[in-house]
């Protein structure tokens, strides 16, 4: 069963304090609450609990909901993107936080010339997971700095089996946002939220500390 607004705002005040306990102003963050696998209808209830942030995984799921969304959400795309949806799902999102291709940053520069990115990064190596190598970071952000998309930053991930290595990965994320002198760091979810935070995430993407566990 989905959460209520009501029930979501008190998920939102303790995931409220676990960041004030790290020390970080609320206001140098955006929350960004992870929707994968609820309905419109809890989107709508997010939103009346104060959350104005969603993120989506999966490209069909979230224009569907999307175009039922009747409130003022910001939508940011944080799953892998197939270059055959970006035109229908460009109108919506406004922060592409998984960018790991040259030719789909193209096809979105041509569908929104401007829009806004993130470059997202491989450095925990795992299987399955996507993301740009160090090794080929620089090169990856010179061509893509020829297209008209604005990259904001980077998006990482760690690693779910070993917090000391999210924290490495994390630094290591941290140092590269700074040396590229971009803004904004999108990492940390539930459950590695504080470590994220105390290595400089700007952005977090938060599910089932929000939402519960998806159906």
């Amino acid at each position: 069963m989905s959460p209520d607004a009501n029930e979501i705002k008190q998920s939102f005040g303790k995931i409220k304090e676990r960041i004030r306990q790290t020390g970080r102003d609320l206001d140098s963050i955006t929350f960004v609450g992870v929707t994968k696998g609820f309905d419109a209808h809890t989107v709508e209830q997010a939103l009346q609990a104060g959350i104005t942030n969603f993120g989506e995984n999966y490209s069909s799921e979230f224009v569907q909901k999307a175009k039922l969304v009747t409130g003022p959400a910001t939508w940011h795309f944080i799953g892998t993107i197939q270059r055959r949806n970006i035109a229908s799902m460009a109108r919506y999102v406004s922060l592409w936080q998984s960018i790991v291709r040259i030719e789909e940053a193209r096809d979105i520069a041509n569908i929104e010339p401007g829009a806004k990115g993130l470059v997202q990064i491989d450095l925990a190596e795992l299987p399955n997971r996507s993301g740009v190598k160090v090794e080929d970071l620089s090169k990856f952000m010179d061509l893509i700095s020829k297209i008209d998309i604005s990259i904001r930053g980077f998006m990482c991930m760690g690693d779910p089996f070993d917090m000391t290595r999210t924290r490495e990965i994390f630094t290591k994320a941290h140092e590269i946002s700074e040396d590229f002198g971009l803004p904004e760091l999108s990492m940390g979810m539930s459950d590695d939220l504080e470590v994220a935070l105390e290595c400089g995430s700007t952005i977090v993407r938060i599910g089932s500390a929000l939402l519960g566990q998806r159906a």
